[in-house]
């Protein structure tokens, strides 16, 4: 499951070649998306319904991610649930690693320079403005 940096378009992408995209998917809301200068970390304990591609990767390929990722000193590959209710494997951080960082609103590491959705304030009388 490839959330951030390994997306296509993303900055590590070229690294899947020879991985077999299955699709897009996503986590059920249960995850933090936290950003770490150039990549995000997932890290279970959220609320974040987060948006990943699926592939298959090979065995080889696999190793070569985890070198990549600087398993186990900074990620760790695990087992994370899928909205659909199937599961995959995917780079994951603790709470502890990522204390001080920012928690992404979104879920979809691509939507991250994206402006905060826009507020209307409820005027329930009314009013047009404040009277002395």
């Amino acid at each position: 499951f490839a959330y951030g940096s390994l997306r296509q378009g993303e900055i590590h992408h070229a690294h899947l070649e020879g991985a077999v995209l299955v699709g897009l998917s996503r986590t059920p809301p249960a995850y933090h998306l936290v950003e770490l200068l150039s990549y995000p970390a997932l890290v279970p304990g959220g609320r974040l319904e987060v948006v990943g591609e699926l592939y298959r990767v090979p065995r080889e390929l696999l190793l070569r991610l985890d070198v990549l990722k600087e398993v186990p000193r900074l990620f760790d590959r695990g087992r994370i649930r899928l909205s659909d209710g199937s599961t995959a494997e995917a780079y994951l951080m603790t709470l502890d690693q990522v204390v001080g960082m920012r928690r992404l609103r979104t879920g979809d590491w691509k939507a991250r320079f994206a402006p905060p959705p826009r507020v209307e304030m409820a005027n329930p009388r009314g009013w047009r403005g404040y009277r002395r």
